[in-house]
């Protein structure tokens, strides 16, 4: 599970574009692998006091449910911040490589064009891994 919130600044450099409101998804749909866009069947995103956050407690089972968020509009000549922490336990089957792994992908494949069983979109990635708490982290 995981949780993020992230701003986007302008062209200008002067104000943030805030990309999440705090309160629900509105501008983000999901894309889960094996269902059609803007379907999200588990709740595997959602909004929890004021964060946004992503779990798949609510399936008995991984079963590739990779699951991905789009935003509405495109960006450019843009700088990210995101703020992150990962929560809770490892989806039961989820592959190894996945423990306390999700990612920001950037200049992604338009989400209409992906395919229903397809696992990521077509894009750059940046990675966001975190730690077992007791064994050194992955980088």
């Amino acid at each position: 599970m995981m949780q993020l919130s992230s701003t986007m600044l302008s062209p200008d450099e002067d104000d943030w574009i805030a990309l999440f409101n705090g309160s629900d998804l509105t501008g983000w749909t999901p894309k889960i692998r094996g269902n059609e866009l803007g379907e999200d069947p588990g709740g595997t995103f959602r909004v929890e006091s004021g964060l946004l956050t992503v779990g798949y407690e609510s399936y008995e089972t991984f079963g590739e449910r990779f699951g991905h968020l789009f935003y509405a509009d495109p960006f450019s000549h843009y700088q990210l911040l995101v703020e992150y922490r990962f929560i809770g336990e490892q989806v039961t089957d989820g592959p190894d490589w996945a423990f306390k792994n999700s990612g920001v992908m950037f200049h992604a494949q338009n989400p209409n064009s992906m395919l229903l069983e397809q696992d990521f979109p077509i894009s750059l990635e940046l990675q966001l891994l975190g730690g077992n708490g007791t064994d050194a982290r992955r980088f």
